[in-house]
């Protein structure tokens, strides 16, 4: 065992980041010597002194496996047991130190009493007891704790504070679960025009509102965006603080009125095209922009009698007619 472990700090040393400092590299070198020193000597609790002061100047999954290999050898098992997760966690495929890890941290599960942290959403802080001993992690997190009764405080930023109590024991793993209560605030819309109204969050989860009802909203940023018919999208940004109204005024822009295209050809003859009275072009004619609805179009010639039909213009299409036009008076 003390050969690999040798080995093992050797590699640490060999790995320091490459950005540090001069000093830093100096430091890391110093403390990283005397550890060994104190290992080879069979003062594990020194040895743990000396390596965290490495880590704490060049963190590593190196040095969390050093921190973690020396604590548990000092009996320092809570601190042996954060160290060596953070290791596993790591990128470090070494099968070498990965497996005593992994042989270590069976051993000590069998000693120790865990929680396992989980909320929803993750990323609450997580204390025990009482706050002045500081955050145990972030979770999901599983986390060491005296064997008995315990009251968990979850702390999140934009939800409100979870409790919740377990009970631990020595060689067993205990579970909380929490659902986070999220902190509210509200928000009044006022719009000049009737649609789809919604906000979305940074996360990208879409809240529907109702235009006139004051809509209550998890603490945070928001899009609000308003989708009304015949109207350019209209969007604005919005911040919901806890147990305060945010306001929001959305003027969407009228897109142009709908239109369509109205294509006329008499063969040969040219003639006139009006609509709804007014004269717009000469055969063959393509009359673009024409609202959308019923028209009264007529074709006039000279010699022949005028064409009278109603025709309904459907938004971007084109309607064509082929007036036969019959001489005679018009």
């Amino acid at each position: 065992m003390r050969r690999r472990f040798a080995w093992a700090l050797g590699a640490a040393t060999a790995l320091a980041v490459p950005s540090a400092t001069a000093s830093t590299a100096v430091m890391t070198r110093y403390f990283d010597d005397l550890a060994r020193a104190a290992y080879e000597q069979g003062e594990p609790a020194e040895a743990l002194q000396a390596f965290l002061l490495v880590d704490a100047l060049t963190p590593t999954p190196l040095s969390a496996f050093n921190v973690g290999l020396v604590a548990d050898l000092a009996k320092e098992r809570e601190l042996s047991f954060a160290y060596l997760s953070r290791y596993l966690a790591s990128s470090d495929a070494d099968p070498g130190r990965r497996d005593e890890a992994t042989r270590r941290m069976a051993a000590l599960r069998r000693r120790l009493a865990l929680v396992r942290v989980e909320t929803t959403p993750p990323g609450a802080t997580v204390y025990v007891d009482r706050r002045a001993l500081g955050a145990y992690g972030v979770t999901p997190t599983t986390i060491v704790v005296e064997a008995g009764e315990h009251t968990l405080e979850l702390e999140h930023p934009d939800f409100l504070v979870g409790k919740a109590g377990t009970r631990a024991r020595k060689g067993a793993e205990s579970k909380v679960e929490l659902a986070l209560v999220p902190r509210v605030g509200s928000l009044d819309v006022t719009a000049s025009a009737r649609g789809t109204l919604a906000a979305e969050d940074a996360a990208g989860k879409q809240h529907v509102l109702e235009l006139g009802k004051r809509a209550e909203l998890p603490v945070g940023k928001y899009r609000v965006r308003l989708e009304a018919p015949r109207y350019r999208p209209e969007e604005a940004e919005v911040v919901i603080r806890e147990g305060l109204v945010a306001s929001v005024v959305l003027a969407p822009t009228p897109l142009p009125p709908p239109t369509g295209r109205l294509l006329v050809t008499t063969g040969k003859i040219r003639a006139q095209v009006h609509v709804d009275g007014k004269v717009r072009s000469s055969t063959p004619a393509t009359i673009g922009r024409l609202g959308v609805g019923d028209h009264e179009v007529e074709v006039r010639a000279p010699g022949y009698q005028t064409w009278r039909q109603r025709v309904t213009i459907r938004e971007e299409k084109a309607v064509f007619v082929e007036p036969k036009l019959v001489r005679g008076a018009p």
